[in-house]
């Protein structure tokens, strides 16, 4: 917990210093700009993106044959961002606290819950992957990029190759424990047989070919971060070049997944204040639009996964997700 603690204010440090050595007037002076109408669009795109995100892990658990209600599905998913701001993670560290909170609020099995995660990761990343690939080799063209985002990009192509190759071939977790493992009671061998099992479901999952409804409301999901950012630099009454935008925001994603800094936090501000800067925004501008879109798509989730995980700690006449509500089809 002093861990996490310290990494946090590490994080806030970094941007209070990001701040200082660009100006705290001019910065201010930007933001003051905002309005109220401004603000409340922003967090309604927000609440768009964060229930459209929890809408597709919920249909991937409806196509296993769970009947799961939507709430419950959003609740988790919340509760789970809350663990994942709070530590370094390449969007990852909360995906074992959704997985826990389902299993105890439903009768799935934790093999099924896992392998719904784990497709929706999947089918989440592979638009972003693209999309990146895309706006990075445009950039070629027009800007010098820092070389940790080629890094942060290999790595992220490194991930979605493993969990790509981890559905397609499930088999892979048995061929290792037949060869490798001596003894079948081991904690090796029964890591390797829940593997197997988490295979095998993500693979029945992608039968008949990749679901084409999460990857519709994933690829909207990531598509939505521009147009924030687009909305923002409008309400600051600054030009709006798209292409800049889009690649300002998924060169801030892909640094800030490095796993270094809680929600990473300040190399994501550092990532887009430098891209925009690059482009023609000066510095105060450029550190204005990312606090605001951090603003709207980092402390106003976080604020809403804190609440949605206080509710699992309600009495159970409160609490609605007390008891498991689903059942199976099979």
């Amino acid at each position: 917990m002093k861990k996490k603690l310290f990494l946090l204010l590490l994080a806030l440090a970094l941007i209070v210093v990001l701040v200082q050595q660009i100006g705290w007037t001019p910065v201010m002076n930007s933001l003051a700009q905002l309005t109220l109408v401004d603000l409340v669009w922003l967090g309604l795109l927000q609440l768009l993106t964060l229930t459209a995100t929890a809408k597709a892990w919920h249909l991937l658990l409806l196509r296993q044959g769970a009947q799961c209600r939507f709430s419950l599905v959003l609740a988790c998913q919340l509760a789970g961002q809350w663990v994942e701001s709070l530590t370094p993670s390449s969007k990852l560290g909360g995906e074992a606290a959704r997985v826990y909170l389902l299993k105890q609020h439903s009768t799935l099995s934790y093999s099924q819950i896992t392998a719904s995660m784990l497709v929706s990761k999947l089918l989440s990343l592979v638009p972003f992957l693209l999309i990146c690939l895309i706006l990075l080799a445009i950039s070629l063209w027009y800007w010098s990029l820092p070389w940790l985002v080629y890094v942060s990009f290999a790595g992220l192509f490194s991930v979605v190759f493993l969990l790509c190759a981890f559905v397609i071939w499930p088999q892979a977790a048995d061929q290792l424990s037949s060869r490798w493992v001596k003894r079948p009671d081991s904690t090796l061998a029964k890591s390797l047989s829940v593997l197997s099992r988490v295979a095998n479901q993500s693979r029945q999952l992608m039968r008949g070919g990749l679901p084409a409804s999460p990857i519709i409301l994933s690829t909207f999901v990531w598509l939505g971060y521009p147009l924030k950012v687009a909305l923002v630099t409008w309400s600051l009454g600054l030009p709006t070049p798209w292409l800049l935008i889009s690649l300002a925001v998924f060169v801030a994603y892909l640094i800030s997944m490095l796993p270094l800094l809680p929600g990473g936090l300040g190399s994501f501000e550092a990532g887009m204040t430098l891209v925009l800067t690059l482009g023609g925004f000066n510095p105060a501008e450029a550190l204005a639009i990312s606090l605001t879109t951090r603003l709207f798509t980092f402390w106003l989730p976080l604020l809403l996964s804190g609440l949605a995980s206080l509710t699992f700690f309600l009495p159970k006449h409160w609490n609605k997700y007390a008891e498991p509500l689903d059942s199976s089809r099979h």
